[in-house]
């Protein structure tokens, strides 16, 4: 038990973690249902995502706390919980593997970084990002102007979105870009 405890100890409060205990004890489970009308593989996919509110984590930690980390069973729960989800001192093929997004932000560090000298890439890269922005607008003027009455945008608009997009096309398949 000495061991487990330092082990914890050592440890800070993992959300996903003591979400994991939480759904895997009954009691905890009802407890943490009383308080959230929700799944508990709902909340511990917000927690890993990054996306859950103020208020939840705080309630969790809050079980953590003054129930995981006071009863044997849980703490060695726990324990054990994290442990697995805690990366290892070798590095595995998926933290070798590289990010899966490069988004505006990283794009702005990296920028910051090299003292404000923007490189092409990274300015193609933050244009991509304004262009996924405009992609994502027309999509939901579109789908309005399918699925209402009203007309959002005019034919004369519709032409000329047609025309720019045929034209990066045919631009870009020309330079072997696509």
């Amino acid at each position: 038990m000495n061991e487990v405890k330092q082990q914890v100890n050592e440890v800070t409060f993992d959300l996903v973690s003591t979400l994991t205990v939480i759904g895997s004890d009954d009691s905890l489970l009802s407890l943490f249902e009383q308080k959230f009308n929700t799944d508990i593989k709902l909340m511990v996919t917000s927690a890993k995502k990054g996306v859950l509110d103020s208020e939840a984590e705080k309630f969790i930690k809050n079980i953590f706390e003054s129930v995981i980390m006071k009863r044997r069973e849980y703490v060695e729960q726990y324990a054990r919980v994290f442990g697995k989800s805690t990366p290892k001192a070798e590095p595995t093929k998926e933290s070798e593997q590289k990010p899966r997004r490069y988004g505006k932000q990283k794009i702005l560090a990296d920028i910051e970084e090299q003292g404000g000298e923007i490189t092409e890439i990274q300015r193609m890269m933050l244009e991509v990002n304004d262009l996924k922005n405009i992609v994502a607008k027309l999509n939901r003027k579109g789908k309005a102007q399918l699925l209402g009455d009203t007309e959002v945008l005019t034919d004369k608009q519709c032409r000329e979105v047609i025309g720019v997009i045929r034209t990066l096309k045919n631009k870009l398949k020309k330079e072997n870009i696509l």
